[in-house]
């Protein structure tokens, strides 16, 4: 390990704040390790609390959630009784309460990142289904711009500037979403992007219809339903009728907004009735269309 590598080890545990605690997303620590070949795991133990210095090849169990990137190197990862291969650009992410050990290659060491975090809003993303233990690692990792995203982090907290805990949040917030996304993006089909595309342009030629007839659409760019429902809901997050009913809210947005009365617009987006779009604008906007308008 050269002496640059040694200066890039950086730890941090954060001090609880009352104030900022409450903001639902807790940054509690995040750093980085480059560890040679053959070096002890993890490096550095005084810098750590006895709850994460120990010998993570023997097992431990955090409170918190971590997620690890790795830039550098191979290991493994073991998650109760699972065992992961762990390269160069893949990320992982611990849950609390879930037993687990990791460690790098002796043969080739390891450059790693990790951020730990708590609070009510991580527990609720797993618990929409967005993160699970039995699937903690993302090969695809987050892209050529996460040793950037995560040193920017390291220099927020360092800096200690006012508000840097909700900063580092949001940060790590920014990072759960890369996760997701690359998830997503890992299990598309070859031609995905251009059948979404080509979905979306047909919805919008249809807006004021009284309904628009997903399975014909389907069978206009050769699928069958069910394939192309899937596609569009693993794309876009919603299924084809929750899109095409926010393009039909959306357009009402801005026709209300050029002074089109309630009537009006429900005419021309093909909606039942004036009841029936005044409820859904009001289930999808949290206000009614008459109030929108204004």
């Amino acid at each position: 390990m050269t002496n640059h590598d040694r200066e890039r080890n950086q730890v941090r545990y954060l001090t609880t704040s009352e104030t900022d605690d409450g903001w639902q997303l807790i940054c509690v620590d995040v750093g980085h390790h480059f560890v040679a070949p053959g070096d002890h795991y993890p490096p550095s133990p005084g810098l750590h609390p006895p709850e994460y210095s120990r010998d993570l090849s023997q097992g431990r169990t955090l409170s918190e959630y971590q997620l690890l990137f790795l830039s550098q190197g191979r290991g493994t990862l073991t998650v109760r009784q699972t065992t992961y291969d762990i390269q160069a650009g893949t990320a992982f992410l611990l849950f609390p309460g879930v037993p687990h050990s990791y460690a790098p290659d002796p043969a080739t060491g390891w450059a790693e990142y990790w951020v730990g975090f708590r609070g009510p809003y991580p527990d609720l993303l797993v618990k929409k289904g967005f993160f699970s233990p039995q699937t903690p690692v993302f090969p695809d990792g987050l892209g050529q711009a996460a040793v950037g995203e995560f040193q920017q982090l390291i220099d927020d907290v360092n800096g200690e500037a006012p508000g840097y805990r909700l900063v580092a949040a949001s940060r790590i917030l920014g990072l759960l979403a890369r996760l997701v996304a690359s998830q997503r993006s890992s299990r598309q089909t070859q031609g995905a992007p251009a059948i979404v595309t080509q979905a979306r342009l047909l919805l919008e030629e249809q807006l004021g219809d009284h309904d628009v007839d997903l399975p014909a659409l389907a069978r206009r760019l050769g699928l069958s339903y069910p394939a192309f429902s899937s596609q569009f809901h693993e794309y876009t997050g919603l299924t084809p009728h929750q899109y095409y009913l926010n393009l039909k809210i959306n357009r009402a947005k801005a026709l209300l907004g050029a002074g089109k009365s309630v009537k009006e617009v429900a005419f021309a987006l093909g909606f039942g009735s004036e009841f029936y779009f005044s409820r859904l604008f009001k289930n999808k906007t949290g206000s009614p269309p008459s109030r929108w308008g204004r």
